[in-house]
C-alpha cells in the first residue's frame, strides 16, 4: 500500500536590517526590518488558502514574526520549536561577510567552495541537521493524508534541513545554496521524499492583498527535548 504523502514547505524568514548588511546573525535576535514586516504580511496572504495544517517556528524573533502572519492569514495553529533556532555561527556572528574573508582568509574560502569552515564555538550543519529534521518530520506526521505543515527558519537550519531530508552529499547541498528571505522549498512526504519547488518567492510589491483570517491561532512553546511550556 502506498504511504499517504504529505507537503512539508521549508521558509525562510523575512527580512532583517543584517540581511540588508549582509552580516551574519546566527543566534542572535535580530527583528525584522520594515521591509521584512512587508514581506512577511505578503506571504502571510499568500498562504491563507493553501491548506496550511499547521505552522512551525523557530523561537527568534524573525522567525516568529513570520510564522505568525502565515499563522494569522491561514488559521492555522502555531508551534515554536528550539530545534528550528538558527545555526550558531560562533565567532563569525554579527560579521559582514567582507569582514569574515577579511579576518578568516582560509575558512572563508573553504565555506565559497561548499566545504565546512572551522568556526570556533559554533555548531556542525550535521548537528544542525540532527536537531531540525526530525522535529519537522515528527510534526508532519501528526498530520492527516495530504496536509500541509510549514516550517518558519533561518538560512542555514533550512538548508541542513533540507540537505538531510533529501539525503544529499556535501557538494549536492552546497549546489542547493541558501535560501532567500521569504522565499521557500516544498517537499512531498511520502515512502520517498520528493523536492517540489525550491526557493521560491512570494507575492511582487505590486499584487493586491488577499482576504485572509485576521483571528489569532493558538501558539505552543517546545523545548529541545519536545515538551510544551
Amino acid at each position: 500500500m502506498m504511504k499517504a504523502v504529505r507537503r512539508l514547505v521549508l521558509l525562510r524568514h523575512a527580512a532583517t536590517a543584517w540581511n540588508d548588511e549582509r552580516r551574519l546573525q546566527g543566534t542572535a535576535d535580530i527583528p525584522l526590518s520594515a521591509i521584512g514586516a512587508t514581506q512577511a504580511e505578503r506571504v502571510g496572504d499568500l498562504f491563507a488558502h493553501t491548506g496550511t495544517a499547521l505552522v512551525l517556528s523557530s523561537p527568534q524573533s524573525r522567525a516568529l514574526a513570520t510564522a505568525e502572519a502565515i499563522a494569522c492569514s491561514s488559521g492555522a495553529p502555531l508551534e515554536i520549536h528550539d530545534a528550528l533556532r538558527e545555526v550558531d555561527i560562533g565567532d563569525w556572528q554579527g560579521l559582514t561577510v567582507e569582514e569574515i574573508a577579511e579576518r578568516y582568509p582560509h575558512d572563508f574560502k573553504k565555506w565559497c567552495s561548499g566545504a565546512e569552515p572551522r568556526r570556533r564555538g559554533g555548531e556542525s550543519e550535521e548537528s544542525v541537521a540532527d536537531r531540525s529534521a526530525p522535529a519537522a518530520l515528527k510534526a508532519l506526521h501528526t498530520l492527516r493524508p495530504g496536509a500541509t505543515l510549514v516550517a518558519v527558519s533561518h538560512a542555514g537550519t533550512l538548508r541542513a534541513m533540507l540537505s538531510r531530508l533529501l539525503g544529499l552529499s556535501p557538494q549536492q547541498r552546497h549546489a542547493l545554496g541558501y535560501l532567500h528571505n521569504c522565499h521557500w522549498s516544498t517537499l512531498a512526504v511520502g515512502e520517498t521524499v520528493h523536492l517540489v519547488e525550491h526557493n521560491v518567492g512570494a507575492l511582487p510589491p505590486q499584487s493586491p492583498r488577499v482576504p485572509g483570517n485576521s483571528g489569532r491561532s493558538p501558539v505552543h512553546r517546545f523545548s529541545p527535548q519536545g515538551k510544551g511550556t
